[in-house]
């Protein structure tokens, strides 16, 4: 298990595409996290976000796709949540 946070990291995918992640949860034991595109310079954010799970395999971390359809629409419910109750904080 990843036990360490992901996010306000910084990951390249095996396309060469990096992504920040944005929030990660750790749900029935799996980390999952949603991530958004950043560009080369890493100072513009493109449109383009991902929610993937984290895999430790060999000692690295591997973003992969959660292939169930109610599975991602659940997590992705849970990451929004989350990082919405973290926005709402930063306010008070």
């Amino acid at each position: 298990m990843i036990g360490d946070k992901m996010k306000d990291k910084l990951v390249r995918l095996e396309d060469g595409l990096e992504y920040y992640i944005l929030e990660d949860i750790t749900v029935d034991k799996k980390k999952y996290c949603i991530a958004i595109q950043v560009n080369e310079e890493h100072e513009d954010v493109m449109d383009k976000f991902i929610i993937c799970e984290a895999k430790l395999i060999n000692g690295n971390v591997f973003l992969d796709d959660i292939n169930n359809i109610d599975d991602k629409e659940r997590i992705s419910n849970l990451l929004l949540d989350k990082m919405e109750k973290n926005k709402q904080g930063d306010i008070v």
